[in-house]
């Protein structure tokens, strides 16, 4: 696994955690972003959008663009991997501690 792998699989893994953090809520992208940096991820907006487009293709999120801005919830299927009930390939596995 290269190094970029495990920086997408730690974003991706960051999106899951923020967004259960309000899961009811969806999040803009924008917001969404900052949250991610908060916690250590630093990513550019294609980015988070990328891998938000990834979580969605999977089925973790939905996420609607409205008007320019998209916006993305988690779904109950991407709660159980955010909470470590599943562990999906391709997202970074919770640290036990998290």
């Amino acid at each position: 696994m290269t190094l970029h792998d495990l920086r997408r699989e730690d974003l991706r893994r960051a999106i899951l955690d923020v967004l259960a953090t309000d899961a009811a809520n969806p999040l803009s992208d924008l917001l969404l972003r900052a949250a991610v940096e908060e916690v250590g991820c630093r990513a550019a907006l294609d980015e988070v959008r990328a891998e938000m487009t990834w979580l969605a293709g999977r089925g973790y999120v939905c996420h609607t663009d409205e008007g320019g801005t998209w916006m993305v919830r988690l779904t109950e299927r991407g709660l159980d991997v955010a909470a470590g009930r599943i562990t999906p390939p391709g997202v970074r596995r919770p640290h036990l501690d998290d």
